[in-house]
């Protein structure tokens, strides 16, 4: 691969700038040379096709070992990078920053905060200066480049929340005066919980730079009306949802996301058995399937738990039931994160070790933990293989995989088995829906889902995929750009 040399121009009109801490390609050293990898990640997955079609700048940390190396002086480049269509600008922080405010402010923060984990947030003042300087040399990163016309914006996420108000402020002392969306994908909590952070008012703040801000839930965007009203000087206005704060009125809505519903190569049955025990070594009867990232808000141990405690009351499925959790690592710099990693594989083995002196010999495992990264084309075989897949979370904002797994059964077998605290389940209804907390429910609904009639299953699964045909990653952009444009 040849160091970046070519730029692409912005479109004449209104640019779209995207900010977001991850970057939708990532460039890293590798014993081959030099690899371009794009992140499996559910907000890379929605944006990237609306840049794709609409041209635009795409501004995030550089984080691959070979960024630096494939971009100009200001950190730019053309991307996809077969066939650019728009730019991508990298932000650049030193490991200590980088510390401080992703795994600090950011992961062991904001995130168990507004997960109502069972983590207790940590909140040191150093994090939160380094969240400040960041989000700042984000936000400037564009304002510096006096951009005209006024670009629209739309900023993702809780690791950027101080973002809009400083581009606000910037641009519009240059006259530039942009229109600025938050999307934030993560849940809001209410306001005897927010309130714990003690610079819960300064987040609001920054938020309320935006124009607008989207939720994934109503609920969501309550929430946050609440905390805004109880803890700023400003005006909530429920009828409008809306939130006037020093003059500047910010609109609150709920838009769910979807997913780009891609053409997914379609495999006969023994096609997939073969792949499974090709790739994975098993060959069950029934395979059920989880993937997430190794995160504690996943659920992951309940899981396990609920899955010992089916196979405890309906011992005919052992030998014949597996479950496969792809459990990609995550944030391994947080403490945290490491002990949960720990934690899933110590349980996965102490259940395994239960039942197998009860197995006959060839009988699968009950439990495979798959604890590295895969692509979506391998991914997507999975979901058409497995005839249950379980999204278990104790709290999401939204939960993209819910959406993959049916939009992946192209033929409406399978069943989705979907935690009642995740934003999907709004969507979801057709879903079988658990409490993720109650191990006896989980196990239960498994067992009345393999004794439900195929045809039963199947009718639910079509209508599932008609609703997230209906919600996608381009119609969810298309909503949150028109009604920031209104």
């Amino acid at each position: 691969m040849q160091p970046y040399t070519s730029r692409m121009e912005l479109p004449e009109n209104s640019p779209l700038v995207v900010f977001a801490n991850r970057e939708p390609y990532i460039h890293v050293h590798s014993p081959e040379g030099v690899e371009v990898r794009r992140p499996a990640s559910g907000l890379v997955s929605a944006l990237e096709p609306v840049l794709q079609n609409r041209g635009g700048l795409w501004i995030a940390h550089g984080s691959g070992s070979a960024d630096a190396e494939h971009c100009d002086s200001d950190g730019r480049l053309d991307v996809p990078p077969d066939a650019p269509r728009y730019q991508l600008k990298r932000v650049w922080l030193s490991p200590s920053e980088r510390r401080a405010y992703y795994d600090g402010f950011s992961n062991e923060a904001l995130w168990p905060l507004f997960h109502i984990a069972h983590h207790q947030p940590i909140f040191r003042k150093g994090d939160w200066d380094a969240y400040v300087r960041v989000n700042e040399r984000f936000a400037r990163s564009l304002s510096q480049e006096s951009p005209r016309p006024a670009p629209t914006i739309l900023v993702q996420d809780f690791h950027l929340a101080l973002v809009p108000r400083i581009l606000r402020s910037d641009l519009g002392l240059q006259g530039a005066i942009p229109r600025i969306g938050l999307v934030w994908h993560i849940p809001w909590v209410p306001a005897d919980l927010y309130r714990i952070c003690p610079w819960s008012a300064d987040i609001l703040i920054g938020i309320l730079g935006a124009d607008l801000v989207t939720f994934h839930t109503q609920s969501y965007c309550n929430n946050f009306l609440e905390c805004c009203e109880r803890l700023l000087e400003c005006r909530v206005d429920r009828d409008r949802q809306s939130v006037t704060y020093q003059g500047h009125e910010t609109r609150i809505r709920a838009v769910p996301i979807g997913i780009d519903p891609a053409p997914v190569i379609g495999h006969s049955p023994p096609e997939l058995r073969t792949y499974v025990q090709q790739r994975f070594g098993i060959r069950p009867e029934i395979l059920a399937l989880g993937v997430d990232r190794l995160d504690y808000t996943k659920g992951i141990p309940e899981r396990l738990q609920a899955i010992e405690r089916f196979l405890e009351q309906n011992p005919v499925y052992l030998g014949r039931f597996s479950f496969l959790q792809i459990a990609s690592p995550s944030r391994t710099d947080v403490p945290a994160y490491r002990e949960f990693a720990q934690t899933v594989r110590a349980e996965a083995d102490r259940i395994n070790s239960r039942f197998m002196p009860r197995l006959s010999p060839g009988d699968t495992l009950p439990i495979h933990i798959e604890s590295t990264h895969h692509e979506w084309e391998s991914i997507a075989v999975l979901y058409q293989a497995a005839d249950l897949c379980l999204v278990t979370s104790l709290h999401d904002g939204m939960n993209l995989v819910a959406k993959e797994y049916v939009w992946s059964k192209r033929d409406g077998s399978g069943a989705l088995i979907l935690s009642r605290f995740a934003g999907a389940s709004t969507e979801l209804q057709e879903a079988f829906l658990v409490n993720p907390y109650d191990i006896e429910d989980i196990a239960d609904t498994m067992r009345t889902v393999l004794a439900t009639d195929k045809d039963v299953k199947r009718a639910r699964m079509l209508r599932l995929r008609e609703r997230v045909s209906s919600n996608t990653a381009q119609s969810w952009a298309d909503e949150v750009l028109e009604t920031l444009a209104a």
